[in-house]
């Protein structure tokens, strides 16, 4: 019952253990039968790859599995770092520098203008 419920893991994504259909039950049989004849697990996962093709498997071997782990992985890291990129202004706010100190002659000046400014208004009202 191991081998079957280690080769029931591998295929498709409800296991042959698992699964209740006439088919599974035809399969768990056809994996008994291979287990008291001394195949391999390897050798039964052959059996069904070759009979079904690489959709048997959960994951499928070598680029397809990899494929299949590697895609989400880099989705999620690429749409966490745009949401990084995009919430990090509301997170860290940059502060608004008044900007440099003006000269005191500068600033002179631009008090007189106020001043200036002020009384000419005061006059006209």
């Amino acid at each position: 019952m191991i081998v079957i419920n280690g080769i029931g893991s591998s295929v498709q994504c409800k296991t042959i253990r698992e699964h209740q259909s006439e088919v599974a039950e035809q399969m768990r049989e056809k994996v008994t039968q291979m287990v008291v004849a001394g195949k391999s697990e390897k050798e039964i996962i052959a059996y069904y790859k070759t009979k079904y093709g690489e959709t048997i498997l959960v994951t499928p071997d070598g680029a397809a599995g990899t494929i299949v782990v590697a895609v989400p992985a880099v989705a999620l890291a690429l749409g966490l770092f745009l949401v990084g990129l995009v919430l990090r202004p509301a997170i860290h706010p940059r502060t608004m520098a008044a900007g440099p100190t003006p000269p005191p002659a500068v600033a002179a000046v631009d008090a007189q203008r106020l001043e200036r400014i002020r009384r000419e208004l005061g006059e006209l009202s």
